[in-house]
């Protein structure tokens, strides 16, 4: 919810804009919606992660999913890694400290954790909800026991076997353009969905 913390990591998006995109879901009839923070941003102070959940707060989500630092191998912050100064370790613990402090006084309690790859501080990320509002995909997911479908730009599908112990990963490209010139075969890159599960077809018949 910090407008120069966004502009720093390459989000184009506003406070502002969340807070639209939040009472649209609520408009279309959402009834647990998650939001997701980030500990140990560039240059972020204790003072501005504060900041940052008092602000969802008042949005009053379900669901709150605590993601410590991650540095993800496609992000800019990986490729530019010299241009910014990452929290140190005090200072996430610090954030995470306040987070349960702050979680159990609006009503909400962990319900699951896990660990990424390249975590400041070797920490993890927590999720934390109302009673009764545990987030069964936000579960399935980390658990990797639930085949996913992506759509749109970015979006991808996971198909979980779980009787084979396999999961199979489909990626839509990123780009606006790219994706609807090839919205075809982004389609037919999801039929092996029907060969993975062995269902029939669109369109076929006994």
């Amino acid at each position: 919810m910090n407008r120069s913390t966004l502009k720093k990591i390459g989000r184009l998006h506003t406070p502002e804009d969340i807070v639209r995109a939040f009472a649209l879901a609520r408009d279309l009839g959402f009834n647990n919606i998650n939001m997701d923070v980030i500990v140990g941003l560039p240059d972020e102070t204790v003072d501005m992660y504060k900041h940052t959940l008092a602000e969802i707060q008042k949005l009053d989500p379900e669901n709150i999913t605590v993601h410590t630092m991650s540095i993800k191998r496609g992000s800019r912050l990986n490729e530019k890694k010299g241009a910014y100064v990452l929290s140190q370790g005090h200072t996430v613990r610090e954030m995470l400290a306040y987070t349960q402090q702050f979680m159990r006084q609006n009503c909400k309690s962990p319900y699951y954790l896990y660990r990424q790859k390249n975590m400041l501080g070797n920490l993890e990320n927590v999720g934390y909800c109302k009673a009764g509002q545990e987030s069964i995909y936000n579960i399935q997911i980390m658990e990797e026991q639930h085949t996913i479908v992506g759509m749109g730009c970015g979006a991808v599908t996971k198909m979980v076997d779980t009787r084979k112990n396999h999961i199979d990963r489909i990626f839509n490209v990123k780009e606006v353009s790219d994706y609807i010139g090839r919205i075809d075969e982004m389609i037919q890159r999801k039929d092996k969905i029907y060969d993975y599960f062995g269902v029939k077809r669109r369109g076929e018949h006994e």
